[in-house]
């Protein structure tokens, strides 16, 4: 759903969904839970969350379609669009939150520390460690394998989490070298499963079919395989499983297969209803304008601000550099390219001053040596504007007699700085790729020119 869903209907789905989720819950853990009471098990939730957050996940990604050209052009040709990871960093801080989260939530299904519960705690720890250890390899060593010898992110990401997901289920009764092998048939399956959705034209961003629907079916699979009847608290497996029970454990798999086949269904049927009522009603899916400037922009206001009701698109500082509604009505491809200009543009003119703009990351800072810092040309800068001096004696940095500068003067003053600061901005010397080009800026319309009088950052309202 990423990318392309409207906030509102994200919250109230968050809301409604809560009762897709009590079922499946009230049939697995509750004593009278009829799959509790065949015997399914699961003890942290692989199948009353993750799969269900995975068929979830799948059937709003099938009612939304694909993001724009995702897979498509627009000639209706066969076009697969890389889009890349807007931050890798961010994204592998977030594996490592949720890493050390799964450790709690595995540990706590127990229920308590008294008695015995004291040793499942401490199998759930150490089953999800060695696990997603196992998980964290897999998802390398394929990255190195199908990459050509390079590590991707991604790979590394959703081995862990898959291999987090195919544990949840048995954390508590599996063994350390059980839980290297679960967890590795999970990353595998993560990691594989991506690509797969890909295939089959399923545009999912985050990775939510592979890494929690499909990891966590093969995570109820794992407990009809390898689980063993549970001698400490006799609650949570009360059949063995193939290997320990052999023909006696087809059992124990079948109910837990029945146990997905069951949950699934509920959940597709649920999330789709609950997902078409929300469609008819508030809408899914952002207008195309709105998805190609991004939630970052339309929704939190990031970098600039978005009207919806007038679609003026600004700055951080409030200029107007495009009314989108005035080109809704072209291709996907055009309003594509036309906003990906301007905010091109933008961000080019956002990036002048006195001194460049640093990016850090975890103490490391580079310089962005692509920005070149021209003087200020003299005769693009408005005639009625004070001089340096001036401004400096007037602003009391030189002269100890502004101290008694009536407020409306300093008011006054201070308007005159910012608008020669904005002059220096705009009058300034940018480079666009290898070309260099000088803007100048009209008081009459207050476009952006560019020597051959094309607009390049502002667009007025026609």
């Amino acid at each position: 759903m990423a990318e392309r869903t409207k906030l509102e209907s994200y919250v109230v789905f968050s809301f409604v969904n809560t009762i897709v989720y009590c079922i499946p819950a009230h049939w697995m853990w509750s004593p009278v839970g009829w799959l509790h009471q065949l015997g399914a098990t699961d003890v942290a939730g692989a199948s009353t969350v993750h799969l269900v957050g995975g068929t979830t996940g799948l059937v709003a990604t099938l009612m939304l379609g694909p993001r724009s050209t995702r897979f498509t052009d627009e000639t209706g040709e066969k076009h697969v669009e890389i889009r890349k990871m807007s931050s890798p960093t961010n994204a592998i801080f977030g594996m490592f939150m949720l890493w050390w989260g799964w450790l709690g939530f595995n540990c706590g299904s127990t229920y308590g520390i008294t008695d015995t519960k004291w040793i499942l705690a401490a199998r759930s720890a150490t089953a999800t460690i060695t696990a997603s250890i196992a998980g964290g390899i897999t998802g390398i060593s394929l990255s190195y394998i199908l990459k050509k010898r390079k590590f991707d992110v991604v790979f590394l990401i959703n081995g862990v989490l898959g291999s987090l997901v195919a544990i949840t289920a048995m954390c508590a009764l599996a063994r350390p070298w059980q839980g290297i092998i679960i967890g590795a048939v999970g990353a595998l399956i993560a990691c594989l499963g991506g690509p797969l959705c890909e295939k089959l034209k399923i545009d999912d961003p985050v990775g939510v079919v592979p890494v929690h629907g499909m990891a966590s079916i093969w995570s109820l699979i794992a407990v009809g395989i390898f689980g063993e009847y549970d001698e400490l608290s006799g609650t949570f497996i009360k059949h063995n499983g193939l290997i320990a029970g052999g023909k006696d454990g087809f059992f124990l798999l079948g109910v837990q297969l029945l146990a997905a086949t069951c949950i699934i269904a509920w959940t597709a049927i649920t999330a789709f209803i609950t997902l078409k009522i929300l469609d008819i009603t508030i809408g899914l899916r952002v207008p195309l304008h709105e998805e190609i400037l991004g939630a970052d922009l339309v929704e939190h206001s990031l970098n600039g601000t978005y009207d919806k009701t007038t679609s003026e698109w600004r700055d951080r500082e409030g200029h107007l550099i495009m009314i989108v509604k005035q080109y809704e009505n072209e291709s996907s491809l055009e309003l594509l390219n036309r906003i990906n200009a301007q905010a091109a543009g933008c961000t080019q003119c956002e990036r002048f001053g006195s001194t460049i703009r640093r990016r850090t990351a975890f103490g490391f800072s580079r310089s962005d040596d692509t920005v070149s810092h021209a003087s200020v040309a003299s005769d693009a800068m408005p005639q009625f504007m004070d001089t340096d001096k001036e401004i400096e004696d007037e602003e009391g940095i030189t002269s100890p007699e502004t101290d008694s500068l009536s407020n409306n003067n300093r008011k006054k003053r201070r308007s005159h700085q910012n608008q020669r600061n904005l002059f220096r901005k705009l009058s300034r010397t940018f480079s666009n790729g290898s070309t260099r080009r000088s803007g100048t800026y009209s008081l009459d319309s207050s476009p952006v020119r560019l020597p051959n009088g094309a607009l390049n950052m502002v667009q007025v309202q026609l």
